[in-house]
């Protein structure tokens, strides 16, 4: 057993020792000479190609104006998916935030940086600009919009309403019914 272990690390020291003899000729083997250099007038040069056809355009690739921007998107995706919830009184920032697929921190500070309001205040206008359409086109009762829109208390909607309008939500309705 032992004589084989010699017997191995004997061929293992001669492959090294082989290795080493071929990269010390490889060294010493003589590099061949450059080959002349030919002049202008004796290298051949290549005909140029006759032209027969008009070059072809280059392909334009669609550039970032023709695309959404990620910003559009970001806003598209959030109106989509408060038009889902909207009826939901019970809808929170971490329902809007798992919808999203967004941490709740990166989710608040891109919205706050788009829009300028919190989560909570943009569904909040979200929902009243919701309600003053549907002031303008439906005949619903004021109280039937407050709960459509996702609102349980009234007199909160009107405030807000009041808050973002300047008017309340009936002086709104009559206003927008003399315009037509």
């Amino acid at each position: 057993m032992i004589a084989v272990f010699i017997i191995g690390g004997i061929l293992v020291v001669g492959a090294i020792i082989a290795g080493m003899v071929l990269l010390h000729r490889k060294k010493q083997e003589p590099v061949a000479p450059n080959p002349p250099e030919q002049t202008p007038a004796e290298s051949p040069k290549p005909a140029p190609k006759p032209r027969t056809q008009k070059p072809e355009p280059k392909k334009v690739r669609p550039t970032l104006k023709d695309r959404p921007a990620p910003t559009d998107i970001f806003l598209i995706h959030l109106d989509a998916v408060l038009e889902r919830n909207l009826s939901n009184p019970n809808l929170t920032v971490e329902q809007l935030t798992n919808e999203m697929t967004m941490g709740r921190t990166v989710f608040f500070i891109k919205l706050k940086n788009l829009t300028g309001m919190s989560p909570v205040e943009y569904i909040r206008e979200t929902r009243i600009k919701k309600a003053a359409e549907m002031l303008e086109k439906e005949d619903l009762t004021i109280m039937e919009i407050t709960y459509k829109v996702g609102m349980s208390d009234s007199r909160y909607f009107a405030k807000c309403f009041k808050n973002t309008y300047g008017v309340t939500p009936t002086e709104y309705r009559q206003q927008a019914k003399k315009q037509k």
